[in-house]
């Protein structure tokens, strides 16, 4: 069986249909199919079958995928350790950010690293962190930069940095009367009981900072009564400061803000609640010396 042949097994498996995944690989329908028949002998079981007009994946199907990936996984890498080899700093480097993070880090990251790998060419993904993990798994992406909410064995982290989950409110939010300082916390401290019933601006339940909100309202048994979903971390944070709610979000995002003077920030939780700020790339992968170097200078900047 050829590699090319994987490749093809695992395009269907992403369209579920012969004829998208043959467009997407730029050959025609017949051979596609040919290729899918050929393989299915080899191994003397479907890989697919059709429910109406429809393809669902068997299981000796979904076996096939996950060790065609990780075949293609290790020739991938043996490929780029012979090219780093051969060509001296020169490659490809696959990276993905958040949307919110991109903005104010890859200003600083990418001229760092061109000036010292001139020869390697990024390619950028910009996209919710939720969404992250998929690319990276399917080995679209290299490295994903995000905040760590649970850890999937087959992808390995570096931790970044730790950040605090921390409260924002305007200048004049009346909570600010209410606030105490305590050696544990690096903000003044509030009880976000004492403003359950105040309208709050909350990430989409997809993004990895509403997802550690909700395990602390969970586990302290509290509900926010008065809320909006928005998806848009920067305005969530700015609309807080301008005091039509307040809001909840990584300490890290408010340094990269021009907020109204004065605008406050809390801790919420005692000892404070924090998160891992993490390079997360596939397990067992090859690691290039610049994918390294790219990740030591995200670690330097941040």
């Amino acid at each position: 069986m050829e590699f090319r042949e994987m490749q093809y097994i695992i395009t269907i498996e992403k369209y579920m249909n012969i004829s998208r995944a043959a467009d997407a690989l730029y050959i025609s329908q017949p051979t596609l199919s040919k290729c899918l028949q050929k393989v299915e002998n080899e191994i003397g079981q479907p890989l697919f079958k059709r429910v109406g007009k429809r393809l669902m994946i068997t299981y000796a199907g979904e076996v096939f995928i996950n060790k065609a990936r990780n075949i293609l996984e290790m020739e991938k890498a043996m490929n780029q350790e012979l090219s780093e080899i051969m060509e001296n700093g020169r490659g490809v480097l696959n990276v993905a950010f958040p949307v919110m993070r991109a903005s104010y880090m890859l200003p600083e990251i990418l001229p760092a690293f061109r000036e010292r790998y001139p020869n390697v060419r990024l390619k950028l993904m910009e996209g919710h962190s939720y969404l992250l993990d998929e690319a990276l798994l399917k080995g679209s992406v290299d490295i994903a930069f995000y905040n760590l909410s649970k850890e999937n064995p087959n992808l390995k982290y570096d931790v970044i940095t730790t950040e605090e989950l921390i409260l924002v409110a305007a200048p004049d939010a009346a909570i600010k009367s209410k606030a105490v300082k305590l050696p544990e916390c690096h903000y003044p401290y509030v009880s976000i009981r004492e403003i359950a019933n105040e309208p709050f601006i909350l990430t989409n339940k997809m993004q990895r900072t509403r997802q550690l909100i909700d395990s602390v309202l969970l586990r302290d048994d509290v509900e926010l009564t008065n809320t909006i979903e928005i998806t848009n971390i920067m305005a969530g944070i700015q609309l807080a400061a301008k005091g039509y709610g307040y809001t909840l979000t990584s300490e890290s995002h408010i340094r990269h803000l021009d907020l109204p003077e004065n605008t406050n920030f809390f801790s919420i939780t005692v000892p404070s609640i924090t998160s891992d700020f993490v390079a997360a790339t596939r397990r067992n992968t090859y690691r290039s010396e610049f994918m390294q170097a790219f990740i030591d200078i995200v670690r330097e900047k941040y």
